[in-house]
């Protein structure tokens, strides 16, 4: 096999993988954005049953501290949104990254920058490592917000249950007297 069949070869095979990384990184992007609106909702239902005028303090002060693991959550999560450009950004002009195509003046200078086989895959052989590792951040921070959830809803289903059962408690000697 001729160079430019396999240099043809090896830009094919980065630009599949190149879909895989970006499909891989949507999904990342997606999994945090559940979990965000999936923390919001369950903070503001748990601090507003804090506020219900027959909460007894015990309850409102535990609700409280439940609800403050779920922000310690709630901000890994969003962590993961904010953009991380300086590791993909190493001193080198990459023609596959969004920052260094900004960079371009006009359409003819960002093609010319494409006359190099070679370089393209080596940027995008770049581009998909510095994304993976975009992604690997992500899912980092996903795992560390899920164990925390997962660390605080045993508690929070037995505050719930305990709670339940004063009321049904409540309820039943009233109905007594």
């Amino acid at each position: 096999m001729d160079e430019a069949k396999q240099s043809d070869l090896q830009l094919e095979e980065l630009h599949k993988m190149n879909d895989i990384v970006y499909g891989q990184l949507t999904f990342a992007e997606a999994k945090n954005g559940v979990l965000v609106g999936l923390l919001g909702a369950g903070i503001v239902s748990l601090l507003i049953w804090s506020f219900d005028c027959g909460t007894p303090c015990w309850l409102s002060i535990t609700l409280w501290c439940i609800s403050t693991i779920l922000m310690i959550s709630l901000l890994l999560s969003l962590a993961s949104f904010i953009p991380n450009t300086r590791t993909l950004h190493q001193g080198k002009k990459n023609d596959f990254f969004w920052g260094d195509i900004a960079r371009y003046s006009n359409s003819e200078d960002y093609l010319q920058s494409f006359s190099d086989k070679q370089a393209m895959i080596e940027d995008l052989a770049q581009q998909n490592i510095q994304v993976s590792r975009i992604i690997a951040r992500k899912n980092k921070l996903f795992r560390a917000a899920v164990y925390c959830v997962l660390i605080i809803l045993p508690f929070g289903i037995f505050i719930t249950i305990v709670h339940i059962f004063m009321k049904l408690h409540s309820y039943v000697t009233q109905k007594r007297s």
